[in-house]
């Protein structure tokens, strides 16, 4: 199997050499992908419960916030945040359970 060493074929080890840079370097790639798509769905996904929390808020009467007071209305822009965790934590968990179910079938959230 490692003949090549012995024999000095120079050609199969660059051969061999350079399929594995390249494999490092998709693999570089589909991470650094995986990552950036992952943060602009975050943030968009952040930026339009929060534009439709606020317009929600301009749309109800002034009763409302007479009711209730200023720490009550600022609480719920503090939920979007919890929500936000708790779904980010469950849609890792899923994809990471799903990503090595083949790998560790023993692999627990």
């Amino acid at each position: 199997m490692r003949t090549f060493l012995v024999s000095g074929d120079r050609d199969l080890l660059t051969t061999l050499a350079v399929g594995f840079g390249l494999l490092m370097l998709i693999q570089q790639a589909v991470t650094t992908v995986r990552a950036w798509v992952i943060l602009y769905m975050g943030t968009t996904l952040n930026i339009q419960w929060r534009a439709n929390l606020f317009a929600h808020l301009l749309r109800l009467p002034v009763q409302y916030f007479e009711k209730r007071h200023l720490g009550d209305v600022v609480s719920r822009f503090g939920s979007i945040d919890q929500i936000q965790r708790t779904l980010a934590t469950s849609l890792r968990c899923t994809v990471n359970s799903g990503h090595f179910r083949f790998k560790q079938p023993a692999l627990v959230c």
